[in-house]
This record gives C-alpha cells, structure tokens and sequence, in this order.
C-alpha cells in the first residue's frame, strides 16, 4: 500500500506516531487490526492504537495546493443566467 506523504499533515520532527491499520471482511465479518484491540472495543479507538517509530526525520513536502473550478464555473453560470434575462425584457 502507497500512502503518499503530501496528503498528510503532520510535524516532521516527530518521529513517534500512534496508528493502527484496519481491514474489515464484509463477507464474514471480521476485522483485522495491526495493533490488537480488545473485542469489548471498537477497532477504530485511537487508546490501542501501535507505535510507529521513524527511524530518522520524514521530509515534508510543501505546496500541496487543489484548485476547484466551481468558483469559476458558479460566476460564468451567473453571467449567463444574467444575460439571458436582460434578454428577455
């Protein structure tokens, strides 16, 4: 599994991270941690969660930027709806 680092947001000097991987079977249900979790409790509570040592400092990248056209979209739509009733008159 790839999990790319510029999705996450996280301090790169620290090198101790709490997690735990979760895989859950529909078909049988069953769930399968990393880091064993009670069955009195639910798989995804963040106290059982596994150490994950780092063994030196993680780069971080910067720049992780998304651009979402619907603004753009939303005011080209207005003008045209605009446009359309003066039009009408």
């Amino acid at each position: 599994m790839y999990i790319p680092f510029t999705t996450l947001r996280f301090d790169k000097n620290n090198l101790s991270w709490g997690i735990n991987f979760i895989r859950i079977d529909q078909g049988t249900n069953e769930a399968h941690v990393w880091s064993p979790v009670p069955r009195q409790f639910d798989v995804a509570d963040l106290g059982y969660c596994g150490r994950l040592i780092w063994d030196g400092p993680l780069s971080g990248k910067k720049g992780n930027v998304s651009l979402i056209p619907f603004i753009l979209y939303n005011a080209v739509y207005n003008l045209y709806i605009a446009r359309w009733v003066n039009m009408q008159y």
